[in-house]
């Protein structure tokens, strides 16, 4: 292995561990901050409503690359924090690195998504908790109304507003997670403070492009890598 693909690896091992911090853009899941719990203890109720999955670990199954493309192949761990229960999740990311080794594009890649999250019995925490819902929607129209306040990121006229138009809206698409959802707009609402001018469009009405419902035809012509990105591999 040279000193490069040294660099790639460390570069996905650390976006990877963001990704089990932030719950990376895309996959639907609902974070927690919660203390270790010893070995047979009862599972440790979050400390907010909407935090339902504690990320717990990833490992890096495959790894290639072909310089600027790098090919990584990760199992995600993650458990329900109100059951216990935990579950894998696997992700194909694809990586196009600039010239100082920085992540100038990704894909993701969601294997058995479909299958993932009644593993982890989420379905059974928001049927049995239905506050968990109402805190979802306060949380985007607060990172609305604190992070895009200028005239040029402005989403919504006011959080009554906001809250009506995303309880006009399905609360989660299963089949997909970038859609015209709530959830959708949750994940992204915890990256506005990051970067405003890119993620406040995500949770407005519009959408952005992202928390939009694609036609299934745009998983064959739409891609976040530029056209003869793959000529050079």
């Amino acid at each position: 292995m040279n000193g490069t693909d040294r660099a790639t690896i460390q570069r996905i091992r650390a976006t990877s561990t963001q990704m089990v911090r932030l719950a990376a853009p895309g996959l639907p899941l609902l974070l927690a901050t919660v203390p270790e719990r010893p070995p047979g203890a009862r599972p440790v109720a979050p400390r907010r409503p909407a935090q339902i999955i504690k990320p717990l670990s990833y490992t890096i199954r495959r790894y290639t690359a072909s310089r600027p493309i790098a090919v990584a192949t990760i199992d995600f761990l993650f458990m329900n924090v109100f059951t216990g229960t935990t579950a894998n999740l696997t992700v194909e990311q694809w990586f196009r690195f600039d010239n100082y080794n920085r992540v100038a594009a990704a894909d993701f890649t969601t294997d058995r998504y479909v299958e993932f999250t009644p593993a982890l019995g989420v379905q059974a925490v928001f049927a049995a908790n239905p506050n968990i819902s109402a805190s979802l929607l306060g949380g985007v129209c607060q990172a609305a109304a604190t992070y895009c306040r200028t005239p040029s990121l402005q989403q919504y006229a006011d959080v009554p507003t906001c809250l009506g138009f995303l309880s006009s809206v399905p609360f989660i698409n299963p089949l997909r997670t970038q859609a015209n959802s709530v959830m959708c707009r949750f994940l992204h609402s915890s990256l506005v403070r990051f970067a405003p001018e890119i993620h406040c469009p995500h949770i407005g009405p519009s959408g952005g492009g992202v928390c939009v419902d694609e036609p299934y035809s745009a998983f064959y012509t739409a891609s976040p890598f530029p056209a003869g990105t793959f000529a050079l591999m």
